[in-house]
């Protein structure tokens, strides 16, 4: 796929923030939080 060196950034940046925030999720959930809300997509 060809893309900008731009759109490529912003993609990665927007995956590791996808990742950090089920992570946290994923984190309160396996503490007995169960109302947290996971990321969009998960």
């Amino acid at each position: 796929m060809a893309t900008s060196l731009d759109t490529l950034y912003v993609a990665e940046l927007e995956r590791q923030g996808y990742l950090d925030t089920y992570a946290e999720s994923k984190g309160l959930w396996q503490q007995g939080d169960r109302t947290v809300i996971f990321p969009f997509g998960t």
